[in-house]
């Protein structure tokens, strides 16, 4: 269950840390499924995914607003792997036509190094310059979101212990693109 107030912030999410303790009684017990059913508990526990689902919700203001408006959006989550991330979501109601309203969003990420958590692989995965932009169409009779796109470009670099004990080192950038729709 998720519970989203009016403003498109997730309150709630229950349900899927009792789905995750269902499947760790599935597993076999040692070592090797502890370890796994951690990084799921981690990874899929009703708070993470409360984080998670929080990003991928367009957040509306809290007041009326007309075309050229913008507002901000400021929310925080933990990853698992590249630790405590801070995205600021600037949105701007660009129109509104035929009580569809269009947001456009910019985006900006700023991961905490200090906040990385230790990789059990021994791997140290630094998050560099992270960007996004989309937009919104927000059903205003309704009062829905029929449908997100969001733009992101993410830059890690990666260094993990190598054969004989030489780091290997990796740059690589991720560019992704996320639609959410409302399909009838």
């Amino acid at each position: 269950m998720i519970v989203i107030n009016p403003t498109g912030a997730v309150q709630k999410v229950e349900g899927l840390d009792r789905l995750v303790d269902k499947l760790s009684k599935t597993l076999p017990q040692n070592p090797t499924s502890a370890a796994a059913m951690q990084a799921v508990r981690n990874s899929f526990s009703d708070e993470s995914m409360k984080q998670t689902f929080s990003q991928g919700v367009a957040r509306l203001p809290d007041r009326a607003v007309k075309v050229g408006d913008s507002w901000t959006h400021e929310s925080t989550t933990t990853n698992p792997l590249f630790g405590k991330a801070t995205t600021t979501t600037i949105s701007t109601l660009t129109g509104v036509q035929d009580e569809i309203a269009t947001i456009a969003t910019k985006l900006d990420l700023k991961f905490d190094a200090v906040q990385a958590p230790s990789n059990p692989a021994g791997m140290a995965v630094k998050v560099g310059e992270s960007r996004g932009e989309g937009d919104v169409l927000f059903d205003v009779a309704n009062g829905r979101q029929q449908r997100s796109t969001t733009r992101m470009t993410m830059s890690f670099s990666v260094s993990a212990p190598g054969p004989g004990g030489a780091a290997t080192n990796m740059e690589t950038v991720s560019k992704s693109v996320i639609t959410v729709e409302i399909v009838p």
